[in-house]
């Protein structure tokens, strides 16, 4: 493939946060800090985004009605992760309101404005906030893949599962991909 067919490919990094780090037994969270530390520096992405709940008003989301006190803005717990923070990568932050990472932002404008061609996601709570902003990123057209082994859920590995057999069911057979695969 010439230079000028080249792809270009963003990271969407969802809920990797303080607080929803915590609900993920202290293993697999290291294993996925791990993992998505590995995915961040480890390839060349056009564009690396931190998608989190970032709430400045209840009346600005019904995720406020189930989660009242998770993801307000300006608090340790909705906070990017040290580990994540620390890489000597940038990351930018895109606030989410909702599971997916496209709901009410300009998170699909910004990814038009870089050539963004495919998308892959990884992070917390693959069976609705990561599930959810893959389907609304195939909604919008682009190639998304989902790493699978760099997401997990707080209801453990059944959750998980539940959520990346529907990215393969609505997104595509070939949608979830490993760490492997891509290094």
């Amino acid at each position: 493939m010439s230079s000028s067919a080249r792809r270009r490919r963003a990271l969407l990094v969802v809920d990797m946060t303080v607080e929803q780090l915590d609900d993920i037994p202290l293993s697999e969270r290291q294993r996925l800090l791990h993992a998505v530390s590995t995915l961040i520096t480890s390839l060349d992405w056009g564009w690396i985004v931190d998608a989190r709940l970032w709430i400045e008003s209840h009346q600005t989301t019904s995720l406020a009605w189930l989660y009242p006190n998770v993801g307000i803005a300006n608090t340790s717990g909705a906070e990017l992760h040290e580990s994540l923070r620390s890489l000597n990568k940038e990351l930018t932050h895109i606030a989410k309101t909702h599971y997916s990472a496209f709901f009410e932002n300009d998170l699909d404008e910004q990814l038009r404005a870089r050539g963004i061609d495919d998308v892959y996601i990884c992070g917390i709570h693959t069976n609705y906030c990561v599930a959810s902003t893959a389907m609304a990123s195939f909604e919008r057209r682009y190639h998304t893949f989902v790493v699978g082994d760099a997401c997990a859920s707080a209801g453990g590995d059944e959750t998980h599962n539940v959520g990346l057999a529907c990215v393969e069911r609505y997104v595509g057979s070939g949608a979830v991909v490993t760490l492997q695969n891509l290094l």
